[in-house]
């Protein structure tokens, strides 16, 4: 993948974003309040870290998630300048278990505690809703709507902005500030695929892993 062109589609997708919630506030008055939505409860995605563009290094995600295992799946691809990619960690969350597995591409594994719940599909009947734009032009033009919450309770100490898609619900654009866990997290993400889940296998522990456990 090149990185030059990655690295301009994530430029553009920043400024559209903050453009789109600029504007956001100018669909509210005057119009009934949508009701928040859900996500399908499994998927898989393709996610760009906007963020990550300053730091000289680009991340992707290939993200897997299942919302009744309690479980996601991230593989973080790295593209650092002039084009060369990181070898491919995947961390395993298994929410249900409490464990976060670290697998590197060698294949060691490093198992440790997960401090934090999974957040929810749903987007909270209390969360406050900042109005609906659009991305793109003509056809292929994509409406969606944003809603900001927070997450406060199993670990979670968060402020969440979600954009979907008006009729179905699929995630757009994502941002999460605050602490997971231990850990503070302030990112910003947009989606460049997502479908249904293909393949549940992801969700099983390496062999590598489960000898640690």
């Amino acid at each position: 993948m090149n990185t030059c062109i990655e690295l301009v589609f994530v430029v553009i997708s920043t400024v559209i974003f903050f453009k789109a919630r600029d504007s956001l506030a100018d669909n509210v008055a005057g119009k009934a309040v949508p009701k928040p939505c859900c996500f399908p409860s499994a998927f898989q995605a393709t996610v760009a870290d906007l963020r990550s563009a300053g730091s000289g290094e680009m991340r992707l995600f290939e993200v897997y998630r299942d919302w009744d295992r309690r479980m996601q799946v991230q593989r973080i691809m790295t593209f650092a300048s002039p084009g060369q990619v990181a070898p491919v960690t995947t961390v395993i969350l298994d929410f249900k278990n409490g464990v976060e597995y670290v697998v590197t591409a060698s294949g060691d594994c490093h198992p440790q505690p997960l401090s934090y719940g999974m957040l929810e599909p749903c987007i909270p009947d209390d969360a406050k809703y900042l109005g609906q734009t659009y991305l793109g032009f003509g056809e292929d033009k994509t409406q969606f709507r944003t809603w900001s919450f927070r997450r406060g309770d199993q670990g979670r100490n968060v402020s969440m902005t979600v954009s979907v898609t008006l009729h179905d619900c699929v995630p757009v654009m994502e941002t999460i500030s605050g602490t997971l866990g231990y850990a503070p997290t302030d990112s910003l993400i947009t989606f460049t695929t997502f479908k249904v889940l293909q393949d549940s296998s992801i969700f099983e522990i390496p062999r590598s892993c489960a000898s640690l456990m």
